[in-house]
């Protein structure tokens, strides 16, 4: 038998029903079969945002704009309009001759927000806040795919803390981190909102830049780098030199690898350092470092796992 909020009316249906449903601690709304609310608890009104009894005879959509009647999760909308993720489950209640649908709703806010830092710190260095190896070679990968489909360019910069080791060891692990957090907030000003600043892994960050219109702009961002990094650092009151050298690979036609690229910036930043440090290297094709001799990397840093000063 289906039953419609007229039907409700003339019926005795929720007294005791209702009694009960209101001293659970969950929420809980029963909704006739053409969809409109006959009882919503005390604890869903509150979730919802609603006043006593105001919820009876709007329709369920209302709460549920993109879950239908049944068991599923999905996302409900309080009387404010804000929405949040949620479990429903669905049992029948059989009540003066016909059957309502009753539905328990379970506020998953809490476990999405678990979810989601989870997924985050997966793709987040711990100490800067910048995005990890394995994010930036995620977003190198795609960078790549798109350069191929509109036969542009992408750049990636190794940038690599000079002398960091002596300054961890003379001044602290504590001054240390102080300086890569300095490091990693002075990048992101210095680079485009398109780029991608990421550490690599100790005092080693890696810039991708997506698009990068030729060389000479890949090139002018590095030194830009350089400049930014090329200033004493205040930690309480002692002045800690700093400087940056710069690796520039510019990937170059449609068999560009995330590898190749790498290698070619490993390969100029090989070079900055060898040339005095504290400077940008020229930029390396990711075709030309394939044609790179191995003598002329450093041979206990091989290219792409990362270099220590």
């Amino acid at each position: 038998m289906t039953i419609t909020m007229r039907d409700v009316e003339n019926i005795d249906t929720f007294g005791d029903v209702a009694t009960l449903l209101d001293a659970i601690p969950e929420a809980v709304v029963v909704v006739t079969w053409d969809g409109q609310i006959a009882f919503a608890n005390h604890v869903l009104e509150q979730l919802f945002g609603y006043r006593r009894g105001e919820l009876r005879g709007l329709p369920v959509v209302c709460l549920l704009p993109e879950v239908r009647i049944g068991a599923g999760k999905g996302l409900c909308q309080r009387r404010d309009g804000s929405v949040f993720p949620a479990e429903i489950r669905r049992s029948n209640l059989l009540r003066g001759g016909s059957t309502f649908a009753v539905c328990t709703i379970h506020d998953e806010s809490a476990h999405w927000e678990a979810e989601e830092e989870l997924a985050r710190r997966a793709m987040q260095d711990a100490l800067t806040g910048l995005a990890n190896r394995t994010l930036l070679l995620d977003r190198l990968d795609n960078a790549l795919l798109r350069a191929r489909r509109s036969r542009g360019s992408v750049a990636v910069l190794y940038v690599d803390i000079d002398w960091f080791k002596e300054t961890n060891d003379l001044y602290g692990h504590a001054v240390g981190d102080t300086v890569l957090k300095h490091v990693a907030a002075v990048l992101q000003r210095a680079v485009r909102p398109s780029d991608t600043v990421a550490r690599f892994g100790g005092d080693e960050f890696v810039v991708l830049c997506d698009p990068i219109g030729d060389v000479p702009e890949a090139h002018d961002i590095g030194r830009r780098i350089v400049s930014a990094l090329h200033r004493p650092l205040d930690v309480d009151g002692v002045a800690i030199p700093l400087s940056a050298s710069v690796g520039v690979g510019v990937s170059w036609g449609p068999d560009t690898s995330p590898a190749s690229l790498l290698d070619a910036a490993d390969i100029s930043l090989y070079r900055a350092k060898g040339a005095g440090r504290g400077r940008c290297g020229a930029p390396v094709t990711a075709a030309s470092s394939r044609r790179t001799s191995s003598t002329d990397r450093d041979g206990d840093h091989p290219a792409g796992h990362g270099r220590r000063s």
